[in-house]
């Protein structure tokens, strides 16, 4: 993530904005469509084992606003929503998932529900 602190307040800045939401903390403004701000929060890293290499997870909020005239797709890929991004060694493994708030709450439910079943046996 770049440094914010470089950055200007010019447009096509990187800097959040007065009409961010209050977790921006950078977004660049996409070429196309014109109008449109990619929201980004603070990426909360995470690694794992898939069983033969380490794998590396991104997590953090975004958000790609499009004006309203241009919006198309899904409802759901207009809201803020939680963004997970894997890689191996630096090379990305494939697109970001994307959940909604309900989703990210429930797989940290459940991520947390298994940790505190595997930590409870271990302290057996």
């Amino acid at each position: 993530m770049p440094d914010l602190r470089d950055m200007t307040d010019e447009p096509g800045s990187s800097r959040p904005g007065p009409n961010c939401p209050s977790w921006c903390e950078h977004c660049p403004e996409p070429l196309d469509p014109p109008g449109a701000r990619s929201h980004n929060g603070r990426v909360v890293a995470a690694s794992g084992w898939d069983g033969f290499q380490e794998v590396n997870l991104e997590v953090k909020p975004a958000h790609f606003e499009v004006p309203r005239p241009r919006q198309g797709g899904r409802p759901e890929d207009r809201e803020p929503h939680v963004e997970v991004e894997s890689s191996v060694l630096g090379d990305p493994l494939g697109d970001p998932v994307s959940f909604t708030v309900a989703n990210a709450r429930r797989l940290a439910h459940a991520l947390a529900m298994a940790a505190d079943a595997v930590d409870h046996e271990q302290q057996r």
